[in-house]
């Protein structure tokens, strides 16, 4: 969790060495589990339980996967319905998985290279395999839940909306009456999410 909140805070892939993620959590020492973010990443993480869940399965994940799905999960909860697709997702995954080991079992002049460069990219943490992970995955996800729908993006507020919401409010949340801070990653209206 801790390095998948590090690179979310950071809103791109970037070094998750210990030193790196504790400034990270230093310059964010007051972050709470209200903070917009946190909860970009716990929904992520309820998804992925959900669906390896719905197809019954353990997937035995690695920390590589897991940092990755979660990226890609947090990524496609804000743009897709991809809340509506657990089991493809899970089954996207694990059928990849299935066809990059096959391939590291044939002979290398045999193999496939894309499956080969994501192998290789598995073995490390620096920021240029993550995203590598990241942009290869992702593409598979779309590719096989073609039936994913892209979410309104005119419902999202401007700087300027959502200033003008915030002290109108005098930064008072008018549903649970939270004080909310401009710095928050808050939802603007916080009465419906727009990823509800």
């Amino acid at each position: 969790m801790a390095k998948v909140l590090h690179l979310a805070l950071h809103g791109d892939y970037t070094g998750i060495t210990p030193s790196s993620i504790r400034r990270t959590y230093e310059a964010h020492q007051d972050i709470t589990e209200t903070n917009n973010t946190v909860k970009e990443i716990r929904n992520a993480f309820n998804f992925i339980h959900k669906a390896f869940q719905s197809i019954e399965v353990n997937p035995k994940l690695k920390k590589w996967s897991i940092i990755t799905l979660t990226m890609i999960a947090r990524e496609l909860m804000k743009k897709y319905n991809i809340s509506d697709f657990p089991e493809q997702f899970a089954k996207s995954f694990l059928q990849f998985e299935l066809e990059r080991q096959e391939n590291a079992d044939l002979n290398e002049e045999e193999q496939d290279s894309k499956y080969t460069a994501f192998t290789n990219a598995i073995r490390g943490d620096d920021p240029q395999n993550m995203t590598y992970r990241h942009s290869k995955l992702i593409e598979r996800f779309l590719i096989d839940m073609p039936d994913l729908k892209s979410k309104d993006n005119t419902r999202m507020f401007s700087i300027e909306q959502r200033t003008a919401i915030f002290f109108k409010n005098n930064g008072i949340c008018q549903d649970c009456r939270c004080k909310v801070s401009q710095d928050d990653d808050y939802e603007a209206d916080h009465i419906l999410a727009h990823s509800k």
